[in-house]
């Protein structure tokens, strides 16, 4: 059986194949970009979970490298009760544990350039989110046992540091946990 037109599509500078739809739904089948990542090795993770006195943050810090090499980071916070949550370009960093980042595709052996720390505390930069989650509290943003993720995807610049920091606004213990994910690849053009 012939058709008139075809869909193509490359898969390198040079190699084209022809697309195929799902025989049952007859939907073209893809898959987003973060999740491709995943499957090319180029996904990484780190995060921390802490039980925070009242008043007091953790922090995660994330030094980029200085290469083409993009990476896009995307957070999730998890709080069990209100805590605000920061993240803050071009920070002055302190203290903390060396975090290795972990590939979100267990069989690959890549490395992120990102270094990564645990447990920091940090001054200045310029603050990109600045949100209050979890809890009842006026502007809280209520999700499952108070988690908030991100729908922002940043591309991060090269050779800076950021910090991802969430502070305990209650009056008592709060368990929070920061979880980190980003991709990493050169931009083709």
């Amino acid at each position: 059986m012939g058709f008139g037109r075809v869909l193509s599509a490359l898969i390198s500078d040079t190699v084209g194949r022809h697309m195929r739809a799902d025989a049952k739904t007859h939907g073209l089948m893809i898959i987003p970009t973060d999740h491709y990542e995943v499957h090319e090795g180029s996904m990484f993770r780190v995060g921390t979970q802490v039980d925070l006195a009242s008043g007091a943050a953790t922090a995660i810090l994330l030094h980029t490298p200085n290469s083409d090499v993009e990476q896009h980071l995307m957070v999730t916070i998890g709080s069990e009760q209100q805590s605000r949550y920061e993240l803050v370009e071009g920070i002055t960093d302190s203290g903390g544990t060396a975090a290795t980042p972990a590939n979100a595709n267990r069989r690959s052996s890549a490395t992120s350039g990102i270094t990564a720390k645990t447990g920091i505390t940090f001054t200045g930069g310029t603050t990109l989110e600045n949100v209050v989650i979890g809890g009842q509290g006026q502007g809280a943003n209520t999700g499952p046992i108070g988690e908030a993720r991100s729908d922002f995807e940043w591309i991060l610049k090269k050779d800076t540091k950021y910090g991802i920091r969430v502070t305990n606004l209650e009056s008592s213990n709060n368990d929070v946990n920061i979880r980190c994910s980003w991709y990493e690849h050169t931009p083709r053009d």
